[in-house]
Formats: structure tokens, C-alpha cells, sequence
């Protein structure tokens, strides 16, 4: 359980403050983070930036698609749980587009940045399951 928190809260770090993800990550796996820093900072880079590219592009179509119905129907009335559909979509979406898999993968497959962007996937795609399965429940 510690070992999946400390994935989260690295995952977190990765995409946000990549300067604290570097110190935590050579602090808490130093034998899986130490050897190849480089190249670790290399796959951070490209999970992050892969990243904040599918939620860019996730965001620019659900705005597209809700114009569109807008325009279609002379107006768009979401009840409150819409959005919560529509951020469950969201979420999930930016979880399988921002996913790296093989690009980032080493021989071992145990680098910590392989460890988030597994973590992190795993967490995005139970997240957007339990927020639809809420959302049904309204």
C-alpha cells in the first residue's frame, strides 16, 4: 500500500512539479532511479509532455462536441450530473491517450517512471469508473 501511494504522489510530482519528482523519486528508489538518471529524466519528460497533450486534446473535443450540440439543438441544458458524465469521459480519456506503454519501456520494465505510468493509468481508468457508476446511481 505505501509502495502505491508513493507511485501516486511521484505521479503527481511528475506531471506537475518535475524538480520535486526528480529529488522524491532519487530519494525513495534510489537502486531503480540511480543508475540511468538521464535516461529516467529523458522518459519523465516524455510521459509528462504526452500527457498534458492528451488532456489538451481531450478538452479541445468534449468543447467541440458540446458546441456542436449546442448549436444543433439552439442551446445546451446539462442537469447536474451531466458534467459528471462528461468530466468521467474526460478523465478516462486522458487516462488511455496519456499512456506511454511502450515508448517508455526499459528491458526490466521497473523504472519508476514505468511504475507511474502504469500507477497512474490504473488510477485514472478506477476513477473514471467509480464517477460514471455514481453518476448512474443519481
Amino acid at each position: 500500500m505505501r509502495d502505491r501511494l508513493q507511485v501516486l504522489c511521484l505521479g503527481v510530482l511528475l506531471l506537475t512539479i518535475p524538480p520535486a519528482f526528480r529529488r522524491l523519486a532519487a530519494a525513495w528508489y534510489p537502486a531503480l532511479y540511480g543508475p540511468n538518471v538521464h535516461a529516467h529524466h529523458a522518459t519523465a519528460g516524455t510521459l509528462r509532455r504526452r500527457f498534458w497533450r492528451s488532456a489538451l486534446t481531450v478538452i479541445a473535443v468534449v468543447a467541440l462536441v458540446l458546441l456542436l450540440q449546442h448549436l444543433r439543438k439552439g442551446g445546451l441544458s446539462l442537469a447536474g450530473d451531466g458534467w459528471l458524465r462528461i468530466a468521467a469521459a474526460m478523465l478516462a480519456l486522458t487516462a488511455a491517450l496519456g499512456r506511454r506503454g511502450w515508448t517508455i519501456q526499459s528491458w526490466d520494465g521497473t523504472t519508476v517512471v514505468e511504475r507511474i505510468d502504469r500507477g497512474m493509468y490504473v488510477i485514472g481508468q478506477l476513477g473514471a469508473a467509480a464517477l460514471l457508476i455514481f453518476v448512474l446511481t443519481l
